[in-house]
């Protein structure tokens, strides 16, 4: 057995946080973020859509459906339409605003910008995809370019504001 122990160095934390990246990378960073904090977000959302429209909507037929919808109160169809519309929209906000405080806090050179940028960025990677379902519709093309939009301005708004936060963080 040796006499005297040897002990491992201790890690000292660096006084900078933020990694050398290229402020491009931190964009392509914030966006992965916000869609990977969408994704539980949106499917969440889906749920409680979905189990709201069946307590409201009844029926297995096209004709039913319609007649139950038909059924429903003007305070009804105003909850179901604030629903499908809000939710979505809150859940892409509060995606982006993580997003945008990850890139603020922790992207070294990457600031506000790039943190909006990724925002849209995961935006645009989402409306792309629901662009097939959007398009097979009639009139969908005008609906998805409306949401397309839509998405943008609170992607890139909330991404900001993420942005701005995870900067005052770092600080």
């Amino acid at each position: 057995m040796a006499a005297t122990k040897r002990r491992l160095p201790v890690l000292q934390p660096k006084d900078d946080e933020g990694e050398s990246r290229p402020p491009w990378q931190w964009t392509a960073i914030g966006g992965a973020t916000t869609m990977l904090v969408l994704l539980p977000l949106a499917m969440a959302t889906a749920w409680l859509a979905r189990h709201t429209y069946g307590s409201y909507v009844h029926g297995a037929t096209p004709a039913e459906l319609q007649q139950s919808v038909e059924a429903l109160t003007a305070g009804q169809r105003i909850w179901l339409s604030l629903l499908s519309v809000v939710a979505p929209i809150f859940s892409l906000a509060v995606a982006s605003v993580a997003g945008g405080a990850l890139v603020g806090r922790f992207g070294g050179a990457a600031g506000k910008r790039e943190a909006a940028l990724g925002a849209v960025l995961a935006a645009a990677v989402s409306s792309a995809i629901a662009a097939r379902g959007f398009i097979a519709a009639p009139g969908g093309a005008v609906l998805w370019l409306f949401t397309s939009v839509v998405m943008f301005v609170v992607s890139g708004a909330m991404g900001l504001l993420g942005g701005v936060a995870g900067l005052r963080l770092r600080r």
